[in-house]
Formats: structure tokens, C-alpha cells, sequence
């Protein structure tokens, strides 16, 4: 089952306290069901990877329309391991799932991450420069290389890249 009832009720009981009611969460979806799955996507990826590393997910790629997309949750595990600081294991997963899923800029920007998490600039750059060759206006792949650019002592470069996350986002 996606996402666990309690969430759902949890979050209805918020938006009613909030003064927003019912009505627009019964718009977006008339049964639990497809309420959960609209949290069981969204909030993963509002939630940021690894936020104790400073990631954070500022947008998400749109869905790939074909059949060999991502498939949902496969990221949960290597945002997991992120999270927790064990980028090794990440790599290990992400480098699984990008092998399979290619064209996944969502898995490629997180694969990124993980190769900046085990102390490799150049891997972690290769890996976000695919992912902008997949997604060129990502602005969470231009802050990783100008993360990784002002960690190289490139202060330059570095603004070039969050300039343009700044416009992309």
C-alpha cells in the first residue's frame, strides 16, 4: 500500500485546521487512495536529500512519459542513505538504478550527491553534468556544481552556477 492512513488523516486534520477544508484535497483526488499516492510522492521529495549535507530538493524533473521510467519509491533507499551519511551505500544503489534507468535526471542528480558524499568532485561533476544534459534548467543539479566548484576553490565558476539556479528556479 502507498502511504500509510495515518499520514492521510494527519494531513486532512492539518488542512482543516489550517482553514483550508476538504474541498480542495477532494478536487485533487475523491478517494484516499489517490490522496496517498499524491503524498506518497510529493512529501519524499519535499522533505530535501540529505538536508544534514545541505541537498535540498528545490524542484523535481516532470515524470518521463515512457515505460521504462523510474519506477516510484525506487529512490527511497538511497535517499535514506543520504540522509543518514552513508553516501557508499547510496553509490551503490543509485549506480544500480542509473545503469537501469538512464534517462532518470531525478536518479542521476542524487547519484551526484552521493559521489560528493564520498569525496569525489570529478564523479560528482560528471554525474550533475549528465544530469543537465537531461534537464537543462534543473536548479538543484546547477547549485550541486557550483557546490562542488566553490568546494574546488573556483568562488567564480561557482556563481555562474547559482546564477543560473536562481533564474532556472
Amino acid at each position: 500500500m502507498i502511504g500509510k492512513p495515518s499520514l492521510i488523516t494527519n494531513f486532512l486534520n492539518r488542512s482543516v485546521r489550517a482553514g483550508w477544508g476538504t474541498g480542495p484535497l477532494r478536487k485533487i483526488g475523491k478517494s484516499l487512495r489517490t490522496l496517498s499516492i499524491l503524498i506518497a510522492t510529493v512529501a519524499p521529495l519535499a522533505l530535501g536529500v540529505g538536508a544534514s549535507d545541505g541537498f535540498t530538493v528545490l524542484s523535481v524533473p516532470p515524470p518521463a512519459a515512457e515505460s521504462s521510467q523510474l519506477p516510484e519509491g525506487a529512490l527511497l533507499g538511497a535517499r535514506r542513505a543520504l540522509d543518514e551519511g552513508r553516501a557508499d551505500d547510496a553509490l551503490v544503489e543509485l549506480k544500480r538504478l542509473t545503469e537501469r534507468y538512464p534517462d532518470s535526471t531525478l536518479a542521476t542528480l542524487l547519484l551526484g550527491h552521493a559521489w560528493r558524499g564520498t569525496g569525489d568532485p570529478v564523479a560528482a561533476t560528471r554525474a550533475y553534468l549528465r544530469a543537465l544534459d537531461l534537464q537543462p534548467d534543473f536548479a538543484e543539479v546547477l547549485i550541486g556544481l557550483g557546490d562542488v566548484h566553490m568546494q574546488a576553490g573556483n568562488p567564480q565558476e561557482a556563481d555562474e552556477y547559482y546564477a543560473r539556479a536562481i533564474a532556472a528556479a
